[in-house]
């Protein structure tokens, strides 16, 4: 669940955000997921409603979740190649800044109310990470939820399936989604994606600069080391 009450939403009552945590008593944990919360959310506003409350931050190689967003909005940049939409598009910077944000957080709560994952991590060995927050939560780290391998932002075409949603026909969308023809596109489509890759890899390579900076002041506040992001591809 993505409320985005404290970035987002924050003109809205706090019973408009209770309510959607409604039936959820007797559990051992209860939360959400917005990842705007680390970069538009007031800290100090999350404290003042959820003192006690645990924070899992998952933090992303920058100049990786950077190309990662250019790619998802490939629609909105169109022909702009990668380092004209950074310098167009500043949030695609700026997102992948972590150690402002995380001054504040912790700022606000304590090392054991705060669990920093790496993405990097997750790609190894997603149930370790798994178990890990279980254990940080205080709930069974055996627990395996049913639905944990579904893919919830499989895209085979943006544009293609952005238009189809808007005409009211998302079902359509959705056969082709899971249909045989959709593998094959999405093989050709990660296929055209390398080659593109290696195309940016040196971009992305000088863009890792930028970030050097902020990601040793990162690594200094979450006590990890980061030095492997500095490294080029």
């Amino acid at each position: 669940m993505e409320t985005e009450y404290f970035s987002r939403f924050r003109h809205k009552t706090l019973q408009w955000y209770s309510d959607h945590f409604q039936g959820s008593e007797g559990y051992p944990a209860v939360g959400e997921i917005t990842p705007t919360y680390l970069h538009k959310a007031v800290i100090t506003d999350i404290h003042a409603v959820l003192r006690d409350a645990k924070m899992i931050v998952v933090l992303r190689e920058p100049t990786a979740r950077a190309y990662s967003a250019y790619r998802v909005y490939n629609q909105v940049f169109g022909a702009t190649s990668f380092s004209e939409a950074c310098r167009r598009e500043t949030n695609l910077v700026k997102l992948s800044l972590y150690a402002d944000a995380l001054e504040e957080l912790y700022q606000c709560y304590s090392c054991e109310q705060v669990k920093i994952v790496l993405h990097d991590e997750v790609r190894r060995d997603s149930q370790k990470v798994l178990s890990s927050v279980y254990e940080f939560l205080g709930v069974d780290p055996l627990f395996r939820p049913e639905e944990k391998m579904a893919n919830y932002n499989t895209i085979v075409f943006p544009r293609v399936q952005s238009t189809l949603s808007n005409l009211g026909l998302s079902g359509i969308s959705s056969v082709l989604r899971h249909s045989l023809f959709s593998r094959s596109v999405r093989s050709f489509a990660k296929w055209m994606e390398s080659r593109r890759f290696r195309s940016d890899r040196e971009i992305l390579n000088v863009f890792k600069e930028c970030f050097r900076e902020d990601v040793l002041r990162t690594q200094t506040i979450i006590g990890r080391d980061l030095t492997h992001w500095l490294r080029d591809k």
